[in-house]
């Protein structure tokens, strides 16, 4: 069967994974657990909407968040490398039959929002306004003081074809997972880089599509982690405590995972290795390997497994069964 390989010419140029746009029925109670336990900058508030960012972050924002009567996920933001090649990505995206369309999106260049093989709401944009990143200014750090978005992971019911639609558009599989932890097995899970480390997009297969989680980096992990486990509990959001802390086998990060009250998943985790050199080959895991999802500790639970963030407007469909 084999793995899908990276397109040395792909159609347009994606730079690296950018943003999250998730809709919260309580904005000032998601405020308050991304800012006092993630540890998010506020860039810009208003009665509908919150932009947020990391301590290292200079882009205006990595996480939106818009008050709705549903919670859902709304879109993943990526960036491109230039104006050229937003009108690449539409006609790519035409061509391929896959919804795509202009947005005047705030706060944000000329945006194209679309569609992928996966039935995941994306959205593409060159630019954002710039902020002063706040890395140095630890007398006001909260919580985890996250630095920057890492990654997102979402539920897709073919992981094997949207591995294929991301390296078309140059991104490498840094790692993954099968059966039998051998590229002659149907892809269960893949991690999907493009900013230069191992990791902007994780897909596994699931009912789908839908967001199971996105993931921010913090300095200190093995001390960082416990006192936001700490700091949740003294606050009384013991239950937001998701999953962790740990160490994944499979993208060999140290983690936490932590619901905000809308159930939407955050992970927060140390810095992943980078995946510059053309001739590192993809690293897989057998997906019954209990060591894939955590060197060590318990298993995780049944909901970390199984819930997920719909997003807006799109069926959840089961997984397609290769045969």
């Amino acid at each position: 069967m084999g793995l899908p390989t990276t397109s040395p010419d792909p159609p347009f140029r994606i730079t690296r994974i950018s943003h999250v746009v998730l809709a919260v029925t309580d904005l000032e109670a998601s405020l308050a657990f991304y800012t006092g336990l993630i540890g998010l900058v506020v860039t810009e508030a208003g009665d509908d909407a919150v932009y947020l960012r990391g301590v290292e972050e200079s882009a205006h924002h990595s996480v939106v968040l818009r008050r709705s009567d549903r919670a859902c996920a709304e879109r993943l933001g990526f960036r491109v490398a230039a104006e050229d090649d937003l009108d690449a990505a539409f006609a790519h995206f035409e061509r391929r039959g896959l919804a795509a369309h202009w947005s005047d999106t705030v706060h944000q260049g000329r945006t194209l929002h679309a569609t992928d093989v996966g039935g995941v709401a994306i959205e593409l944009c060159v630019t954002m306004p710039s902020r002063p990143r706040r890395v140095l200014d630890f007398a006001a750090f909260r919580g985890a003081a996250a630095t920057r978005i890492d990654h997102a992971q979402v539920h897709v019911t073919d992981p094997g074809a949207y591995a294929g639609f991301y390296t078309e558009l140059g991104f490498r599989i840094s790692e993954y997972a099968t059966a039998t932890g051998t590229p002659d097995a149907p892809l269960q899970g893949v991690f999907l880089a493009r900013k230069g480390d191992m990791l902007d997009l994780v897909a596994f297969v699931n009912r789908g599509p839908r967001l199971h989680h996105v993931a921010f980096t913090v300095h200190d992990a093995s001390i960082k982690l416990p006192a936001v486990c700490d700091r949740a509990t003294s606050l009384g959001l013991r239950d937001c405590i998701d999953y962790g802390p740990g160490r994944h086998g499979l993208a060999p990060q140290q983690f936490l995972y932590l619901t905000d009250p809308d159930g939407h998943r955050i992970e927060l985790v140390s810095y992943a290795y980078q995946l510059l050199d053309p001739e590192i080959e993809p690293v897989g895991w057998a997906l019954d390997d209990p060591q894939g999802v955590t060197q060590w500790g318990p298993p995780p639970p049944a909901s970390w497994w199984e819930q997920a963030s719909p997003f807006r407007g799109v069926d959840v469909c089961s997984p397609y069964e290769p045969t």
